[in-house]
């Protein structure tokens, strides 16, 4: 069976030279399905990177999300929950150049506005946008969903 096996070491390095290493964490889960696909953004209009309900999706829900960039300035990663409604809710997170997203389910906050502070209800993503900053440089986005 195939799997995906994430490994973070974290060490922090202080000015007087001093070393604390964290705890390494590792997460395994194993998968069925892949959707792997490069986007090239070249302008500040989002770009829909993955729709369920297209004849075309190659998965139709995940498990796992990675996103990794090389844009300098970031890409963001838009989710969405009821996107086809009008409760749509979206949820933006800053993917920068070489830090790799990782989520390990398919599920974002339907209400991320400074009123509900990230305290409201998870809904399952049905729709995923990606959206350059920078117009003036054209930039790529790696994004593989696994179910």
């Amino acid at each position: 069976m195939a799997q995906i096996q994430v490994v973070t070491r974290v060490t922090i390095d202080d000015e007087f030279g001093g070393v604390e290493p964290l705890p390494v964490s590792t997460f395994t889960q194993t998968y069925t399905e892949m959707y792997r696909q490069t986007f090239s953004l070249a302008t500040t209009a989002p770009a829909v990177a993955w729709n369920p309900v297209s004849a075309s999706a190659a998965v139709t829900a995940f498990a796992v999300l990675y996103a990794r960039t090389d844009a300098t300035a970031g890409v963001y990663l838009e989710m969405g929950t009821d996107s086809s409604g009008t409760g749509a809710a979206w949820n933006s997170h800053l993917v920068m150049k070489d830090i790799p997203f990782i989520l390990g389910a398919d599920d974002s906050y339907q209400d991320n506005s400074t009123t509900a502070a990230f305290g409201n209800v998870l809904g399952v993503v049905d729709k995923i946008r990606l959206l350059n900053p920078t117009a003036s440089t054209t930039v790529s986005v790696k994004l593989i969903l696994l179910s």
